[in-house]
């Protein structure tokens, strides 16, 4: 599975074991369920940009684990390079390599967080779930300030898409293995990390030392 936020189309964001997903019109891209607020034009590459494999000079290899770690956690690029990572997920569970500046990072993890929040049974049912389901209004309470913090997390979204840089995302099933190709032709060096709920917070991310 691959997201691309690095063309000039619109994102958007599908769901697959709470996967948010960021399509552009190509056939290597999947389909989307769940539109996301349209970028106002491309995404600056103040960190570089996706590339192809046939542009790529060099292969590194990543491993994704479930102790939430990438070997290496670190890696070494000369500017201008283009690179081919290729993703092994060592673990049991799904990994998601994502490469791009801090605001592409959180604006990733908050349509995470969205998909994961916003999907069936939330709501009231969620709002009683974390009290018991004690009485009707500990539920409407609950339920309210779901909405207000869901409000928020969209607000920020749609700020987010309208100044990240351009990034780039693949999905590694476990057991499986991926590639992705990133252009190291920004001034900046990016940042990388996984964004299945829970694994940038608990630090399953990396960085670039650009030379």
């Amino acid at each position: 599975m691959r997201i691309h936020h690095w063309c000039d189309t619109s994102l958007a964001v599908g769901f697959s074991t709470l996967v948010a997903l960021t399509a552009c019109g190509s056939p290597a891209h999947h389909s989307a369920i769940m539109t996301s607020e349209r970028a106002t034009g491309p995404r600056s590459q103040t960190f570089g940009r996706g590339a192809v494999a046939a542009e790529a000079t060099r292969t590194v290899e990543v491993e994704m684990s479930d102790d939430l770690h990438f070997r290496p956690a670190q890696i070494p690029v000369k500017a201008g390079e283009i690179v081919d990572f290729h993703l092994v997920n060592a673990g049991k569970v799904l990994h998601e390599f994502t490469i791009g500046g801090a605001a592409s990072q959180e604006l990733h993890e908050d349509q995470m967080a969205l998909m994961e929040m916003d999907g069936p049974g939330s709501g009231t049912d969620m709002g009683g779930m974390a009290m018991g389901g004690s009485s009707p209004m500990t539920g409407m309470k609950m339920d309210k300030m779901h909405r207000r913090y869901l409000d928020r997390l969209k607000s920020r979204i749609a700020e987010l898409e309208r100044t990240a840089s351009a990034s780039d995302s693949a999905h590694v099933p476990p057991g499986e293995s991926r590639d992705l190709v990133w252009a190291f032709t920004g001034p900046s060096a990016p940042l990388f990390g996984c964004h299945i709920p829970g694994h940038w917070s608990a630090g399953m991310k990396g960085s670039f030392v650009v030379s």
